[in-house]
């Protein structure tokens, strides 16, 4: 599979006031999860049906890229065909949310 590989970061916490510069929540981390996303994300459902999948995509040299390597090595899918680079960042898209509920989105 070739495609584009994204990292799907969620930044879980709580809302426990507004700002004062500003209407806005204030949100307090408790913890953040990375998963595979784009064609990252196909390739582990795939991986979890039972094929084998080989990922062929571009990612940068970075904590984000790092995490969803690990996350597909774990689903079974052959990251060989992988290739880092260090003048790119993993594109990363981040949802900070409280439950269930977003209260904002932000690429990378």
């Amino acid at each position: 599979m070739i495609g584009d590989l994204i990292a799907d970061q969620f930044v879980y916490g709580a809302i426990d006031r507004v700002s004062r510069e500003a209407p806005v929540f204030i949100l307090r981390h408790e913890h953040t999860e990375t998963l595979p996303g784009g064609a990252a994300n196909c390739a582990m459902n795939l991986a979890s049906l039972g094929a084998a999948v080989s990922l062929i995509g571009i990612k940068g040299d970075d904590e984000a890229g790092r995490a969803v390597t690990e996350k597909l090595n774990g689903a079974g899918v052959d990251t060989t065909g992988l290739l880092v680079s260090s003048a790119l960042r993993t594109t990363t898209k981040v949802r900070h949310t409280r439950r269930a509920n977003y209260t904002r989105r932000a690429s990378r």
